[in-house]
């Protein structure tokens, strides 16, 4: 979500999602953690290469912030508007893609993503008027 600018924070470990066991490591390049999402949640992101020609996935940054509320938010809790903003700090909202950020909310294998990101949507739609 750094990455996309949707928080104000610089981050110290790069977290990913994958359809595989969940694991963490460290080498010269960071810290990263994997972490498990069910099959039919693991979409929304694109091929990319970097300089040195290694190749590797990026999810968009609605995507990104729905597997945030996914890993993030305990049981089946739906998050508030006032913990999206307050707690996580959430920002530039305006930057997202409201017809994909709809499309993955209706694709979004988990009740109280859906819900939650209901609620997101409310917010960015309520932010562009």
């Amino acid at each position: 979500m750094s990455y996309y600018g949707l928080i104000p924070e610089a981050v110290w470990e790069i977290t990913c999602v994958t359809a595989r066991k969940t694991m963490r490591f460290s080498n010269d390049l960071g810290v990263f953690s994997y972490r498990h999402v069910k099959k039919e949640a693991f979409f929304g992101f694109r091929p990319l290469t970097a300089q040195s020609g290694q190749k590797y996935f990026l999810a968009d940054a609605e995507k990104c912030l729905l597997d945030f509320i996914y890993l993030k938010v305990p049981g089946k809790r739906d998050i508030s508007k006032e913990l999206l903003l307050g707690g996580y700090r959430l920002q530039n909202l305006e930057r997202l893609n409201m017809t994909r950020l709809k499309e993955y909310i209706d694709r979004f294998p988990s009740d109280s993503v859906r819900r939650s990101g209901k609620t997101v949507l409310a917010m960015c739609r309520g932010r562009r008027k």
